[in-house]
Order: structure tokens, then sequence, then C-alpha cells
């Protein structure tokens, strides 16, 4: 089952009189359970793939497809996507509870609450889900977030720069978490990173350049 399909997808800003071509004919195929990592450096448009996939941001030219479905006109397609940006977006007063109690009467998903305790089981994040983000390490900070973006259990998880500013250490466990979300629940998963190191952990990547995707 094929999971994304870009057509010819095209974008670009406009700057006064100056137009930024940013995604330049893109064509994608992302097959159901697979883990794609996209290398390139910040401003290539990582984000901006990403985001067109999700659904939040529209193409100035060309096909979005997401399992079937045009993110744009069809509303259950945030049922099945879960999307994890590059900047915090935590409240720093609330534990991971209380955000899942926002996120339940803000959001129009369901929330899965055995999959989540599933996850607070298998991954260990006992550690984390009752304390708020002030009284969490930067690490800790990125393995809540990630796990919000699993609260209504997605088939298809967008990460933007996950590993971004993390040490080795943290680094490593959220690259294993991702590992692990793909093995056990044939999760489909899109990584953006601009760190060649991080890049490595995955086999398979492309590089974002030019507003072209290349495979290396």
């Amino acid at each position: 089952m094929v999971a994304i399909i870009l057509e010819n997808l095209w974008k670009w800003y406009r700057l006064g009189f100056t137009t930024i071509k940013v995604l330049n004919g893109i064509d994608l195929r992302v097959e159901d359970g697979e883990v794609l990592c996209v290398l390139g450096p910040n401003g290539a448009g990582k984000t901006t793939l990403l985001k067109i996939i999700a659904g939040v941001l529209r193409p100035d030219r060309g096909r979005v497809e997401v399992y079937g479905m045009d993110p744009y006109s069809d509303s259950s397609v945030k049922d099945i996507i879960g999307f994890m940006p590059q900047e915090e977006v935590l409240l720093q007063s609330l534990t991971f509870y209380e955000h899942v109690e926002l996120l339940s009467k803000a959001k129009k998903f369901k929330i899965h609450k055995q999959f989540i305790n599933e996850l607070i089981n298998i991954f260990n994040f006992k550690e984390l889900v009752n304390r708020k983000p002030l009284e969490l390490s930067m690490g800790q900070r990125k393995l809540m977030q990630l796990l919000l973006s699993l609260i209504h259990k997605p088939k298809l998880l967008l990460l933007d720069e996950p590993t971004a500013y993390l040490d080795q250490e943290n680094r490593s466990r959220v690259l294993n978490l991702i590992k692990k979300l793909n093995e056990l629940f044939n999760v489909t998963i899109i990584v953006t990173t601009h760190d060649p190191q991080t890049a490595q952990f995955f086999s398979n990547k492309m590089m974002l350049r030019d507003g072209k995707l290349i495979t290396v």
C-alpha cells in the first residue's frame, strides 16, 4: 500500500519583488511502513515539505496524496498523521497527561489511551509523563513532544529535526525510539535532519538540495 504520493510538487515564497523557489517539481512515493530520512541544510525546504504532506501548507503546484486521500479536502487525514515540529510547543506548566487532556479538548481526533500506556511501558517513559517540561532536560522534552505526536495512534509520523540540539546519548535514544516505533507498530515515518551523523542511522535517505530530492 502506498502511504504518500507527491507528483510535480512546487512551492515558492514571494518576498517583495523576489520569488524564492523552495521545492522545484518534486516527485516522491513512500510505501506503507517505510522509514525515510530527508537530509538537507537549514533553509533547504524540509519543513515546507513536511507541512505540505501534513496538509498544513498548500503547494503552488502539484499533487499530494496521503493514504489515498487529499490532505486539503479530506479532514479525516488528520486522524492518521502525527506531526512533531522542530520548535518546542510544550506548555511549561503542564505535565504530559495534562497536555493530553488539553489536546483531547482542542483536537477532533480520538485519543488512544491504551496505546499511550503501551508506549509508556515499552519505552520506559514513566520518568517524564508526570513531570512538567521545565523539570526536564532538553532530551526528555524532545521525547515528551514525540510521545504527544503519537497519542492518536497515527499511521504516518512526520518528524522535523527530532535530534536537533541533542547530545549523543539523547540523540541515540530518540533514533532508537523511531526505529522501534516502525518495527513494533509499522508506523510510516519521515524524518528530516541537517545532521549527516543522524542521517547515517537510516538506510533509506534522500537529500533535499536546490529544491530537488536526490537519493543518497
